[in-house]
Formats: structure tokens, C-alpha cells, sequence
């Protein structure tokens, strides 16, 4: 099943469109587009012939059983295309369709007539309600960036498609890669803990080391401990955020889809015995996994060299490293007479190195190298803080 969702050989389009302001055409146009190698099918009964693709007017008419179906078609219409693709022996589905178990009762009906349907095909629903997947395989997302993704970096895995586009746009901006980004919506049938089983199941020297969750709901909170403890024996590191912990968040999410809060004592006693890094906001989110992937590894830091420009962010820094049992130590006699000898003298040689406003990058690699040369074995990591003074380029 990872392969037909991660890797598949062949892939449907039930709803596909020439018009790339509907879900349908933006998936296909997106995997089209984006360098996908299997063979793409789409299906529409309106239209002829979709982006120069394969083009069907049913779900029969289809030459083979697809590995992987993505359904953009009006809610009415998604459980007869299930039946039809159970029929045709298809076993990974992926629901970008919305309008059921977050919107009413009806809608959780529904829900559990597509879930009849697919546990009699033993075939996997992703979603309903969902933006897709984009893997190192296929773009088969609806909405947002596509980013080139990067073998071997990061992995997200999502119970809000929203979720991931903002996270997307924010890490574009600090330059974290992606290898596999998910989108599982309402999450009937398959939840976040069972794409974190095959990730597990399937992890190997490839796999990214780093992986992100966002969760409105634990259903499986044994599968949850049980596949995050081993993949962090393996080597990865697992950073995540889970809302809907409050009255208000759980009325937030139950429209979204269809969650139930969970107590935020447990889920933290969860995330803790799991190994989880939990965060509570997609900005944190984002600097934890800047922070791993430059890091490559966990480290064990605990003495902090600090660079700054200005006075008042050092000691601030300085208070809150404090706060979180980190040292900043003092620099050694020779390194604060080399210091002085470079910075202005109304700078700071102690740690924090204050090298004033008007510091510029030549400046600032001749720190970096006497502290290299003086203090390498002293200093476990540097921050570094500059704003934007205009005084250099």
C-alpha cells in the first residue's frame, strides 16, 4: 500500500478538467506537469480528450486497473466512483472531494458507506476533504506550492491541507526541502498513525530523517507510540503539533474534520513517551525542523556562542538559554584580545559579541574564525542575530 500511495505505477483521475481553477484540472495539470513517469489517466464524460492525456468517459473504460485513483468530482458522485473503482480491483483512493463528515451528520453517513465500500475491496481511502499527496513520485495535490522536493530531507505528514500550504510558504522562505508531503483531511479509514506505519515499515537510508506531524485528532494512540519510538530508533527525529486541545479548538475542529478534542495532559504524556518534539505553532514547527536539518543529527548543544549586532537581543537570548539550562560561556583572555583588536571599541568582546550596527560580512567571518581557532572546543553551536541597519551591505 505505501507504494501504490507513494510510488504508484499508474494513476487515475476521476473529475479531470482542461480548467485549472477546478480541483480536478489542478491535479492533473500538477502531475502532468511535474514530472511524473507512470502512466495517467483521466476521466471525464464531458470532455474528450484532457491536456493531451488518456482520456475516458468512465471509470470501465479504463485499459488497466489503476495502482492509485484521486477523486475531484461533486460529493453526490463519489461513492458510485468508488464502487466503480472497487470493481476494477483499485486499492489506494485519495478523496480530494469535500462537503461530508465536516459538514453534517449526512455527510458521516456518507462517510461510512464509502468505508463499507473499501473495507469489502480491501482498497485504502485517503481523506475524504483532502489537497493530496505530493511524493518524490507525483505531484497529486489540488492547492499550493509544489516545491522541488529533495530525496532524503524532510517529510510532513497532515490532517489539514491549509496546514500545508501555510508551512510550505514559510519554509520556501527559509529554504527547508521536502521529500513527501500528506494530506489526509477527514481521515475515515487511514489517520496520521497509519501513514507514520508505513513510513516506518518502509524506512530505510533514503528515507528523510526528519519528520513533521499536525494532528486534530488521535484515534490510534498505541500505533502512535508504537511506529514514533521506532522510528526514532532508526534515526529519525519526530516534531509535532496537535490542536484541538481546548473547548474552543474542539468546536474549531470538528467543522474542519470532524475531530474530537483530545486532553492536552494526555496528548503531551503521549508526545513525551513517544520521543515526539511537540510544538505549539506552525512558526515552531518550521524553526525546529530548520534547526535538525541544518544540524543533520540531534546534538546534545549546551554552550552557546552568541553574535549580535545590537545589545538588547543578546541579552535577551542570554536570559532564555539561561531559562533553558544552556551555558554561555565566557570567552578566554586571548580570544576577547583578538576580538578587540577587530571590532569597533565600543563593541563587546564578551560573550554575547556585540559588533555593533555597523558590522559587515568581512567583520563577521573574522569572528567566526578566531572563535574557530580559540574557542572550538569550547563552544558547541553559535547564534547569531542581526537586524537590518542599512549601515552595510
Amino acid at each position: 500500500m505505501y507504494e501504490y500511495l507513494f510510488h504508484p505505477k499508474s494513476i487515475a483521475v476521476i473529475g479531470a478538467s482542461n480548467n485549472p481553477r477546478k480541483p480536478g484540472g489542478r491535479v492533473t495539470k500538477n502531475i502532468k506537469d511535474n514530472g511524473y513517469r507512470g502512466k495517467l489517466w483521466t476521466i471525464n464524460p464531458g470532455n474528450a480528450s484532457i491536456m493531451g492525456l488518456p482520456t475516458y468517459k468512465t471509470i470501465e473504460e479504463l485499459p488497466e486497473t489503476p495502482e492509485l485513483a484521486l477523486i475531484a468530482i461533486p460529493a453526490p458522485m463519489v461513492s458510485e466512483a468508488l464502487t466503480s473503482l472497487a470493481r476494477l480491483g483499485t486499492k489506494a483512493v485519495i478523496i480530494l472531494t469535500a462537503g461530508f463528515g465536516e459538514k453534517d451528520k449526512k455527510g458521516k453517513l456518507e462517510e461510512q458507506e464509502f468505508l463499507k465500500i473499501a473495507n469489502k475491496a480491501n482498497m485504502t481511502i485517503i481523506g475524504p476533504n483532502c489537497s493530496g499527496f505530493l511524493t518524490t513520485s507525483y505531484a497529486g495535490k489540488f492547492a499550493g506550492l509544489i516545491p522541488n522536493l529533495q530525496p532524503g530531507s524532510v517529510d510532513f505528514i497532515s490532517g489539514s491541507g491549509a496546514t500545508v500550504d501555510y508551512l510550505m510558504e514559510q519554509a520556501a522562505c527559509r529554504g527547508l526541502s521536502f521529500s513527501n508531503i500528506v494530506n489526509l483531511g477527514n481521515s475515515i479509514q487511514t489517520g496520521v498513525e497509519d501513514i507514520l506505519a508505513m513510513v516506518d515499515e518502509n524506512f530505510n537510508e533514503e528515507s528523510a530523517p526528519i519528520l513533521l506531524l499536525y494532528m486534530e485528532l488521535v484515534k490510534k494512540p498505541d500505533k502512535l507510540l508504537r511506529h514514533a519510538r521506532s522510528l526514532t530508533r532508526k534515526g529519525c527525529t519526530i516534531v509535532g503539533i496537535k490542536s484541538g486541545v481546548t473547548k474552543v479548538g474542539e468546536r474549531a475542529a470538528a467543522s474542519h474534520t470532524g475531530a474530537i478534542a483530545t486532553n492536552d495532559s494526555a496528548v503531551q504524556a503521549l508526545f513525551d513517551k513517544a520521543g515526539i518534539i511537540r510544538v505549539k505553532s506552525k512558526a515552531e514547527l518550521i524553526d525546529v525542523a530548520c534547526l535538525l536539518s541544518a544540524a543533520k543529527r540531534p546534538h546534545k548543544w549546551n554552550r552557546v556562542g552568541i553574535i549580535t549586532d545590537a545589545g538588547g537581543p543578546g541579552v535577551m537570548l542570554s536570559d532564555e538559554l539561561s531559562r533553558q539550562n544552556l551555558e554561555v560561556p565566557s570567552l578566554g583572555k586571548t580570544t576577547r584580545k583578538r576580538l578587540s583588536e577587530i571590532l569597533p571599541p565600543e563593541g563587546s568582546t564578551n560573550n554575547p559579541i556585540d559588533c555593533l550596527s555597523s558590522r559587515n560580512a568581512e567583520l563577521i567571518r573574522e569572528i567566526f574564525k578566531i572563535l574557530e581557532e580559540e574557542e572550538g572546543d569550547l563552544l558547541d553551536v553559535i547564534v547569531i542575530i542581526m537586524g537590518n541597519s542599512g549601515m552595510s551591505n
